[in-house]
């Protein structure tokens, strides 16, 4: 019975609009501050699935992007210990808000080779990353055909695989602000 609760309450919240707070990943390790090493900028996006980081001032506002190419050649240029990403952000980059609606974003994946894009809360601050991937995965589970009745009201004690971890899974707490209604964010510039 449980089971079949969970699969209806996934078939009704494909069916509801999405925002981008549904999909937004909020891995910490995906944002840093100019300040961060070059080092350690390459091991976050080693351990991240991600290829972009986004970096923030001390308040947590957008200040750019650094990306996995520019640190790569940066480490590559032999740089003295503790160089920092300073010189290397992308300092005008496109962000969301965590309240826009998944599909008034998407021409940013479409028009660009966006892999990532910063995602800001109500107070400007980023909460997160939404990844090209994620939404691509998003519109794969969109197209997947609702389960039937049947499946829905399987008895508890059948052995069903266990489902892979989708999109709507992740603990999206963090990112999931309402003080703002603006629907995308802004160029951001330093």
């Amino acid at each position: 019975e449980h089971r079949a609760q969970c699969r209806m309450h996934q078939v009704s919240r494909r069916m509801q609009p999405r925002q981008v707070s549904d999909l937004v990943r909020q891995d910490h390790k995906t944002i840093i501050t100019a300040e961060t090493t070059l080092r350690e900028a390459a091991s976050r996006l080693i351990q991240s699935e991600s290829d972009l980081l986004a970096v923030t001032d001390d308040s947590g506002e957008l200040v750019g992007m650094v990306n996995e190419s520019a640190v790569v050649r940066a480490l590559l240029g032999s740089p003295p210990a503790g160089a920092t990403v300073e010189s290397i952000i992308t300092r005008h980059v496109e962000s969301v808000r965590n309240t826009a609606k998944l599909s008034s974003v998407m021409f940013l994946f479409r028009s660009s080779c966006h892999t990532a894009i910063p995602v800001l809360d109500g107070r400007n601050r980023v909460c997160g990353l939404l990844l090209r991937r994620d939404v691509m995965a998003d519109m794969l589970v969109e197209e997947t055909p609702a389960p039937s009745r049947a499946v829905m009201e399987q008895p508890a004690a059948s052995k069903e695989p266990s489902e892979p971890q989708t999109p709507e899974s992740r603990d999206t707490s963090a990112c999931s602000d309402s003080d703002s209604s603006a629907e995308s964010g802004s160029n951001h510039s330093s």
